[in-house]
């Protein structure tokens, strides 16, 4: 037996440390963030306020009212001061404060406290309210722009950039599994996660199976590598961060699938109470949903604080007690591969440094999804591409998409990618894929409507792309 198998049947979970130096693409990444901050910030400090109006049907408090008219007038205060009065020295100190390639910038930024300490009093309102509002995505709508936004779980945009530093660690867990009796190979292209200093925890949840195919087809397998075996395995490769209860990703362990069944049923059937809610009717309407629901992440947000009573009625049946167990090996500071198998709980703790991951989304080989996998890791290395690297693509017959020039094999990549609307995973930040090329367009693809990419540095060459496509392409065992 493997040491990966032996780790994944105790607790259904495995850590497996990286070899490698990953300091030249966290520089890349740290540069491509204040790329965009610089870019959004710039664009917002530029325009002129527009004030908070009430939208809700409900008629709004008194209190609230006047809590949201004087926001709207001390940030109109503000724009005056920084517009009119603020030297340009100062403006600059101020931005540079924020500065997402050093450590306290990005603490800055995400943490509400120290952003308001950094901001002069005389436009502080005026300028935190332009760094809220390009932190959620361009919207004073919290996620209302999940797919721009910069959330505090390391989700939205990063969903749908996909960096070039990840495809050879992608390559590397495949053959893992496949020495570990997975045939598997990438099905997608994998993402970042990045969660930023002071970032917040991630509730308990499952993905990818339904709840009532879970409690139909747990029973079936006494280990939790013989439901890998069956269904999969998650996994996430932190780069830098997620070690020892610092973000890290954490399972609720059990010894093996029927044992996650046996406090299913006790979930479902409500002999444990606050799941979901302390409140019962809620709590009840929210287990049915559970239940019910055929799309994912199915959260239990409850569940760590009912451990004890689900340990209380299992234990004396024979079970060991459930806990939670950080997924995390036993080298400090390493970067690693974080595996789960697919249905078992799982979540991630709140950080105070920041954690940068990837996802290593992968499978059997199904012909269908590598061909979606190839046009669209492709088109999206083509809008990142130059036009000198488009054309030598084209005079090696790698272009992929149509087109005697670079501006041509540009277009019908955009259009790809803008047809292609179809979230990749469950969850509201997989959703607009569509999006992604503004990641990542290279400064020559400029057009109406087509930003500048301020993560371009970190996208696959065409080259690099098609090394990658091969590799996976190749049936299993490699």
């Amino acid at each position: 037996m493997s040491t990966f198998t032996a780790k994944m049947n105790i607790t259904g979970s495995a850590a497996i440390v990286i070899p490698g130096n990953f300091t030249t693409s966290i520089a890349l990444l740290n540069a491509s963030c204040q790329d965009w901050l610089g870019t959004e910030l710039d664009k917002k400090l530029d325009a002129e306020p527009i004030d908070r109006e009430y939208a809700k049907k409900s008629a709004e408090k008194p209190a609230a009212t006047a809590k949201r008219v004087k926001l709207n007038s001390d940030v109109r205060d503000g724009y005056m001061q920084f517009r009119d009065v603020t030297p340009e020295a100062e403006k600059q100190l101020v931005k540079a404060t924020f500065d997402l390639t050093t450590p306290l910038g990005l603490r800055n930024l995400f943490d509400s406290a120290l952003r308001k300490q950094a901001i002069p009093v005389e436009f502080r309102a005026f300028y935190n309210d332009c760094l809220e509002f390009v932190k959620q995505g361009n919207s004073r709508l919290g996620l209302a722009k999940m797919f721009k936004c910069w959330t505090a779980t390391g989700f939205g945009l990063w969903a749908h950039l996909s960096p070039a530093f990840g495809m050879q660690i992608h390559l590397d867990y495949c053959r893992l599994l496949q020495a570990n009796g997975l045939p598997w190979v990438p099905v997608k292209s994998g993402h970042l996660i990045y969660k930023p200093p002071s970032g917040s925890k991630l509730d308990v949840h499952h993905d990818g199976i339904p709840t009532r195919t879970m409690l139909a087809n747990l029973e079936a397998h006494s280990s939790w590598m013989s439901w890998a075996r069956a269904y999969g395995v998650q996994s996430l490769a932190h780069i830098e961060g997620g070690h020892d209860g610092d973000g890290s990703t954490f399972v609720v362990a059990t010894e093996s699938p029927r044992h996650q069944l046996a406090a299913m049923r006790l979930i479902k059937d409500l002999e444990v109470v606050a799941a979901f809610s302390n409140e019962p009717a809620e709590n009840k309407r929210m287990t049915q949903q559970w239940l019910d629901a055929d799309g994912g992440p199915y959260f239990v947000p409850g569940l760590v604080a009912i451990l004890p009573a689900i340990n209380a009625i299992l234990t004396p049946k024979g079970y060991p007690a459930m806990y939670v167990k950080d997924i995390s090996p036993s080298t400090p500071g390493s970067p690693f591969i974080a595996m789960w198998a697919l249905g078992a709980w799982h979540g991630s703790k709140a950080n105070t440094a920041r954690r940068i991951s990837l996802t290593l989304p992968s499978g059997p080989m199904v012909i269908a999804e590598i061909v979606k996998l190839e046009k669209r890791m492709m088109a999206l290395a083509v809008v990142a591409a130059s036009n000198a690297d488009i054309q030598e693509a084209i005079y090696d017959g790698n272009a992929q998409f149509p087109g005697g020039s670079p501006d041509e094999v540009r277009r019908s990549a955009e259009i790809y990618v803008d047809d292609h609307k179809t979230p990749l995973s469950d969850g509201l930040t997989h959703k607009n894929p569509q999006y992604a090329g503004d990641r990542i367009r290279h400064p020559e693809g400029v057009v109406a409507d087509r930003p500048r990419g301020p993560f371009q540095p970190l996208a696959p060459t065409i080259a690099e792309a098609r090394h990658f496509l091969r590799a996976a392409a190749m049936p299993a065992p490699w």
